[in-house]
């Protein structure tokens, strides 16, 4: 096989691939379907946005270093970096409808588990130390952690 014609196999499989993997992992592991239950329909005005953080949906999906969280007095939002954007339309969730929760994964590492109102079997995880930097970026609107409760963190 000619050399030109493996770079131009490779030009085009090489996105296409890409492009199945992260669609494939947003509905695999939940992000597509929390964002029909929390779509972000509008940019929020006055949102405090931190980039280049985690989270962790379910106990096998960990974007790292992936996620840009937004804090405004109506909620937080969720957006994946943009190479990673197909599949993954922006979340919104009000605060009214999150709880944060003290849990371990695997029972052995500290977490703390957001706890969706509309989708309480959906396990969103983050590590504690982001949730004191987000509590502060939020100020009172990020919902106090509570203990741990097996009956909420299994």
């Amino acid at each position: 096989m000619p050399l030109w014609s493996i770079i131009t196999i490779n030009v085009i499989a090489v996105p296409v691939v890409w492009c199945l993997v992260v669609w494939v992992i947003a509905k695999v592991f939940g992000w597509q379907k929390i964002a029909r239950i929390y779509p972000m329909t509008h940019k929020i005005p006055n949102e405090k946005t931190v980039g280049m953080q985690s989270l962790r949906i379910g106990y096998f999906s960990q974007y790292n270093n992936a996620i840009t969280y937004g804090f405004s007095d109506q909620g937080l939002s969720l957006q994946v970096l943009s190479i990673f954007r197909l599949g993954h339309p922006p979340i919104f969730i009000p605060w009214e409808d999150l709880l944060a929760q003290e849990t371990r994964i695997f029972k052995t590492f500290p977490m703390v588990r957001l706890v969706l109102i509309k989708d309480p079997n959906r396990k969103l995880f983050l590590r504690p130390k982001q949730v004191e930097r987000f509590a502060k970026l939020a100020g009172d609107y990020w919902p106090r952690t509570q203990p741990m409760d097996k009956t909420i963190a299994q």
